[in-house]
């Protein structure tokens, strides 16, 4: 039976399996209600061997490689991660934003989804309410570097951990 955990605290610290004992590390912000109710994590590109005893500090200050909303138990659940400590969050820290559209444009190849420009973008930091979402119109280079304000499943942040992009195709 997959172990269970005590909610994930704002400053909780996860470490991630790669490959070949190489982990990665992503950190536990707060909760975006807007998106499901959904923890809001950072990932950073620091990585490291796998070993008994990790500098959690390091960690912490190291580059954040992206922002992704996710639910931390289905991870546990899945036996993808674990929690190895707390360091919290610095104070002023930025608070991130994501993008997503409400205006989804695409057609059907048999099964196959074929993704259509949108005009629809928005914009909002995590943890905001709906009616603080900012209309953007067209997706343009400045704003296309946002993270996808999606909730994604476990294995598409291994996924990206890896690989830096995820497994599916999405629009712009």
């Amino acid at each position: 039976m997959a172990k269970r955990i005590k909610a994930a605290q704002p400053g909780d610290i996860f470490k991630v399996t790669l490959e070949d004992k190489e982990v990665g590390f992503f950190q536990y912000m707060l909760l975006d209600p807007c998106q499901l109710n959904s923890e809001v994590i950072r990932v950073f590109r620091y990585r490291s061997k796998e070993v008994a005893n990790y500098n959690l500090e390091e960690i912490a200050k190291s580059d954040v490689d992206f922002y992704a909303h996710v639910v931390i138990p289905f991870g546990y659940d899945l036996d993808l991660w674990e929690k190895i400590g707390n360091v919290p969050l610095e104070k002023g820290y930025i608070i991130p934003l994501f993008r997503d559209t409400s205006g989804i444009k695409h057609e059907f190849e048999g099964r196959k989804i074929i993704y259509k420009k949108t005009d629809q973008w928005q914009v909002w930091r995590a943890g905001d309410p709906f009616d603080f979402r900012k209309k953007l119109g067209w997706i343009t280079e400045e704003n296309e570097s946002i993270d996808l304000g999606m909730v994604k499943a476990p294995l598409e942040i291994i996924h990206k951990m890896k690989t830096g992009e995820y497994s599916f195709p999405y629009y712009t």
